[in-house]
């Protein structure tokens, strides 16, 4: 990934959003909006190459794959809800921005819930022994 490249293309489309504030502010946030939407673009497709990686090096304990997959799931989620909300705070809709917050964290808890699952049955099972 081109990190200096990211950072001059965050570093321009924040300027001209700041630009086009003062004369039209829903352009500037269809700006903003449209810049975090191809960044986030940008570092996921980066980002697939790691992810395959250490799927592959789960893969050779057995049970850790699913964890892992959930665990992906879960960041998948939390970076998702990450540019929304921020996107809506952009716009400056605050409220907006928790709700979708709020619908993430439900999101993850769910996902998570057969991993506590296992790790309270693990935990049973250590201390009956």
């Amino acid at each position: 990934m081109n990190v200096l490249g990211v950072a001059v293309f965050a570093i321009v489309a924040a300027i001209l959003a700041l630009t086009l504030k003062q004369y039209s502010p829903q352009i500037a946030v269809v700006v903003s909006v449209g810049a975090g939407v191809l960044l986030f673009g940008y570092i996921a497709a980066s980002l697939l190459p790691v992810l395959q990686e250490v799927l592959s090096i789960s893969l050779l304990s057995e049970g850790v794959a699913e964890n892992i997959g959930t665990l992906f799931k879960c960041l998948g989620v939390c970076y998702v809800v990450q540019l929304a909300a921020d996107s809506c705070r952009d716009a400056g809709q605050q409220a907006i921005a928790s709700k979708v917050e709020l619908a993430g964290k439900v999101t993850v808890l769910a996902l998570a819930l057969p991993m506590l699952k296992t790790v309270v049955s693990f935990l049973d099972d250590l201390i009956f022994l």
